[in-house]
């Protein structure tokens, strides 16, 4: 029974073949048991080398503690003023102007207060857009790269299958060579 080559095999096996010789094959192997065996093999090796896959990194979730203690911060600085100026003893003329003063100067801090809070919230937005642009960039690279090693080891795979292939039927071919060489030297 004549077998098919190994590169056929390897033609059938990445589906790389014509839908005749696609026929020829499955009918050998409907009625082959050695080339189904082989075929089984390699199925095995190529299921267990495409289990590999690359796992992307979690992506990590912005905090923002420095936006807490801006706040508290501002609090603190309020509380101590509004505290200071109750407990000094002074005309109520004078406390009057110092609590105007007062007041005017919890609006600014309340102003500025808002101002950076919205300022740091807009930060934070921009920072968490970058992040995530920046994460879906090098997601993309990554797969990017996944598949071009995922070809290059089809390549490369059925490149040392065909030297293998090669290789083997080199050997067989030397090995009858020598045979043949052994029967002339035995028979003078």
């Amino acid at each position: 029974m004549n077998h098919p080559t190994r590169e056929q095999w390897m033609s059938f096996l990445y589906e790389d073949i014509e839908a005749t010789e696609k026929n020829n094959l499955t009918a050998h192997l409907d009625s082959c048991d050695a080339c189904r065996r082989q075929i089984a093999a390699w199925r095995g090796t190529m299921s267990t080398l495409n289990q590999w896959n690359l796992a992307a990194p979690a992506p990590r979730r912005a905090t923002q503690p420095w936006l807490r203690w801006a706040a508290a911060a501002a609090l603190f600085l309020t509380l101590g003023i509004s505290i200071g100026a109750a407990t000094r003893a002074s005309s109520p003329a004078s406390d009057r102007a110092e609590i105007q003063k007062l007041r005017q100067e919890i609006q600014t801090l309340a102003a500025t207060s808002q101002t950076q809070r919205e300022t740091l919230e807009l930060l934070t937005r921009t920072i968490a857009e970058n992040r995530a642009q920046d994460q879906q960039a090098v997601l993309v690279t990554l797969r990017e790269m996944e598949t071009r090693r995922q070809s290059d080891l089809r390549n490369i795979r059925k490149d040392l299958e065909t030297v293998a292939v090669a290789t083997e039927e080199s050997l067989d071919h030397t090995q009858k060579q020598l045979v043949r060489l052994a029967g002339y030297t035995t028979g003078q």
